[in-house]
């Protein structure tokens, strides 16, 4: 689930006015935030939370209790609002880029009926 949370997080940030320029910024600093715990957890200075087993990825949490119906409600519930929450922000960044660009058309437009359509001549032949 986490690389699914980087990724909303990612695109909220690359939008972002000051980072929009310096997208490996925003994408080091995902990335870090997913590897160096892996790191730690492979150089044991944190205990394991996930293992492969027979075939089967084995999750485990040391900070929540996962079993059972909570699980399942935990897992589907996060799962479901990522899905909702990563289109979402996208639409709000596309929507606010549209109005931008609408609005600099009307300006335009308007700055283009307030100047004479063709410019004066002035020839000044000394």
């Amino acid at each position: 689930m986490l690389p699914g949370v980087a990724a909303g997080a990612g695109v909220s940030l690359v939008v972002f006015p000051t980072l929009i320029d310096r997208p490996w910024i925003v994408i080091g600093a995902l990335i870090s935030a997913f590897v160096i715990p892996l790191v730690l957890e492979a150089t044991r200075v944190w205990s394991s939370t996930w293992d492969i087993v027979n075939d089967q990825l084995v999750v485990s949490s040391t900070t929540l209790r996962l079993d059972g119906t909570a699980a399942v409600v935990f897992l589907v519930t996060t799962s479901i609002a990522l899905i909702i929450v990563v289109p979402l922000l996208v639409r709000t960044v596309a929507a606010s880029a549209r109005d931008s660009r609408r609005q600099l058309e009307i300006q335009a437009w308007h700055l283009g009926h307030l100047l004479p359509e063709s410019p004066l001549s002035t020839n000044t032949r000394a």
